[in-house]
């Protein structure tokens, strides 16, 4: 086929999504990856349906905690996603909760990488078809619905996300992005007597001072990313 689709086991696309993702892609050849637009239980649209491009400066507001003091800001919050401006858009980070992609771009890149467990894959793909040329594109007319978490137990979601999360910052930003997460978590574990507890935002890990705690001690089995076999090193 010319067209692959994925589509989380926890994600519900609405009729006709799949062809008007089909459709974008015939109309933006460049784009290579094509997602939807996520809408939340009420109908509004969820932000999760793509994210800003992972890197040493968003790396650096996450371990300084800028991302929190600012959350949402275009410069301060980086890989948090901007409002849609238009009805079809360029973006860094598809979410592979819903996702279409070009036969040419999976074995151009070589479709996601199976090192990732969980996690990080989308993003990493995302990042390596952009650097082949193409760029990837949401497209508002391709509607789902995507609850989250219905993947992982939330017991080891931070666990598997900061493993993804360190995967990637040691494939696209090296080690230093790697020692930022740490010092991120770090300072969140030192702080979480006195932070507040905050809803999870954006597919984002809960903001609470036990959980960081726990994940500061599991520093060790996260920090060095998924290895072949799908588990932290």
């Amino acid at each position: 086929g010319q067209w692959l689709v994925f589509v989380n086991p926890d994600a519900v696309p609405a009729p006709g999504s799949i062809r008007a993702l089909v459709e974008c892609a015939k109309a933006e050849p460049q784009a290579g990856i094509v997602g939807g637009r996520c809408l939340a239980e009420d109908g509004t649209t969820d932000p999760r349906s793509w994210w800003g491009r992972p890197g040493l400066w968003s790396a650096f507001c996450f371990g300084t905690l800028l991302s929190s003091v600012f959350p949402g800001s275009r410069w301060f919050d980086p890989e948090a996603p901007r409002p849609w401006s238009s009805d079809v858009q360029q973006v860094p980070v598809v979410t592979g909760g819903f996702m279409l992609v070009s036969r040419r771009v999976w074995e151009d890149t070589g479709g996601f990488d199976t090192t990732f467990f969980m996690y990080g894959e989308d993003a990493d793909l995302c990042l390596r078809a952009a650097e082949s040329g193409y760029r990837p594109t949401v497209t508002g007319r391709a509607v789902f619905r995507h609850e989250g978490g219905g993947s992982s137990s939330s017991a080891g979601k931070m666990l598997m996300l900061f493993t993804g999360k360190a995967t990637l910052m040691r494939r696209h930003v090296g080690k230093a992005g790697v020692r930022l997460l740490l010092m991120g978590v770090y300072l969140r574990a030192r702080l979480g007597r006195v932070m507040r507890a905050r809803p999870e935002r954006q597919g984002r890990p809960t903001a609470k001072g036990e959980d960081w705690r726990r994940l500061w001690e599991q520093r060790r089995e996260w920090s060095k990313g998924w290895t072949s076999k799908g588990r932290p090193q």
